[in-house]
C-alpha cells in the first residue's frame, strides 16, 4: 500500500459504513469535512476509528484522539500515514 491507495482506501470505508449514495460518494475528496460535510455523528466517527484500526491493525491511542483528526479526510490521512510508513 502506498500514500494515495491509503486516500483511496480510506474513501472508500468511508463510503460504505455510512452507505453513501452514488452522487455524495463522488464529492468526497480530501479535503471533505467529515462532520461538516458529510453530517457524520460522534457516534459514527468512532465507528470509524475501530474501523481503521482494524483495517490497519492500529491501535489509535487515545492521546491523538480529539476533533482535529477527523478534521477532514486528508487530516485523517496525515496522521495515519506517521503510523503506518
Amino acid at each position: 500500500m502506498n500514500k494515495e491507495n491509503l486516500y483511496t482506501q480510506l474513501k472508500s470505508l468511508l463510503i460504505a459504513m455510512l452507505e453513501l449514495d452514488e452522487e455524495k460518494a463522488k464529492e468526497i475528496n480530501e479535503k471533505t469535512k467529515l462532520i461538516d460535510n458529510l453530517g457524520m455523528s460522534s457516534v459514527e466517527a468512532l465507528e470509524f476509528l475501530v474501523l481503521i484500526e482494524k483495517e490497519y491493525s492500529i491501535i489509535i491511542e487515545d492521546e491523538d484522539l480529539d476533533s482535529d483528526l477527523f478534521k477532514d479526510i486528508k487530516t485523517l490521512g496525515e496522521y495515519l500515514e506517521k503510523r503506518l510508513f
